[in-house]
């Protein structure tokens, strides 16, 4: 048996999430607290055939393009992913972007984006693309415990305004 120990609060809680997914398939159950996750390697099976997933983390890149530029479609995503990067989806729309899902198909439209606060905690891997839509909007906020700073950038008239805080 294999255990793994967190130290302090959990980050990045989806991935783990995500992992516990694909053990289930190949027939562990990993029992998982806020504390701890415990495996059986012992369980481990050939699921047989496996299907996998698109990714969410490379769709957002597309999305983000598609909303900033003109229109994407993208194939391959489960609305239903254990993935946390498909909060990308919801934190365009939040900001003012055209996104859309028709018979699994996500499509993209140019759209203007607005600001907006966003924890990125369970998210580390969106913060570089939600940076770029933020660059186009009039302010966004980051927060969380990614890279333990928070930047705010304001667009105004006059052109870029930016104010670090620094979180230790």
């Amino acid at each position: 048996e294999s255990t793994v120990e967190v130290e302090g609060v959990l980050e990045s809680a989806p991935y783990v999430a995500l992992t516990c997914d694909v053990m289930k398939k190949f027939g562990v159950e990993p029992l998982v607290t806020s504390e701890k996750m415990q495996i059986s390697p012992a369980a481990f099976r050939s699921p047989g055939n496996l299907e996998i997933e698109g990714d969410w983390s490379n769709a957002a890149f597309w999305l983000t393009a598609g909303v900033l530029g003109g229109e994407i479609r993208l194939t391959g995503l489960q609305k239903n992913s254990a993935q946390g990067d498909k909060a990308i989806v919801s934190l365009l729309r939040q900001m003012g972007g055209e996104i859309v899902e028709e018979e699994g198909v996500y499509i993209a439209k140019a759209s203007k984006l607005h600001g907006m606060e966003i924890d990125a905690r369970d998210i580390p891997d969106l913060v570089p693309i939600l940076a770029i839509a933020a660059a186009s909007a009039l302010l966004a906020l980051f927060g969380g415990d990614a890279g333990k700073r928070q930047r705010q950038l304001d667009i105004g008239e006059d052109g870029l305004v930016g104010d670090e805080v620094v979180t230790l």
